[in-house]
């Protein structure tokens, strides 16, 4: 009973936050796996995948991956690239770190641009709820994965070529 009670409230939240969205389609439902083999140093390649709960196609074209959080506290901030890779325990913000892997394999394996973002479940009725991801070292709203594609993947690369390092423990 307390299950479908917050099965409901969820739902709900969801839904009012869908509705006041405009000319969106939802594509799949955590059925597609989203993958690509990203390349490193001397032609290596790594295959990198996941599997995104929701992927919405907006108006214009860009995909939106939505990951669904059932935690409290809202993790919708980042303090730049590097942060979510190197920074602080605190500052590695795996949620957005995931929803950005998740865009950039979108973007790598079918040509498509992505926007991330987070509905968590415990939020969505607050009506000044929004799912976006912030970086809180420009300000900017991360609409498109494609524009912050280069610093991403840049990090991403130099810590892949680290932890495939042989010569490094």
């Amino acid at each position: 009973l307390v299950r479908d009670i917050i099965i409901k409230y969820i739902l709900r939240g969801i839904m009012r936050y869908d509705s006041s969205q405009e000319g969106f389609t939802i594509v799949s439902l955590e059925d597609d796996q989203v993958m690509c083999r990203y390349e490193i140093s001397n032609g290596r390649k790594v295959n990198l995948s996941g599997r995104a709960d929701r992927l919405d196609r907006l108006p214009n074209g860009t995909m939106q991956i939505i990951d669904y959080k059932s935690g409290n506290t809202p993790h919708l901030e980042f303090n730049g690239m590097n942060s979510l890779f190197t920074g602080e325990a605190k500052e590695r913000i795996s949620n957005i770190f995931q929803t950005l892997l998740y865009s950039m394999m979108l973007n790598k394996r079918h040509g498509c641009d992505a926007k991330p973002t987070l509905y968590y479940a415990s939020k969505m009725l607050d009506k000044e709820y929004s799912p976006e991801i912030v970086n809180t070292q420009t300000g900017e709203v991360i609409e498109r994965y494609s524009t912050h594609a280069e610093e991403f993947e840049e990090t991403l690369s130099r810590v892949l070529e680290e932890l495939f390092d042989y010569d490094r423990p």
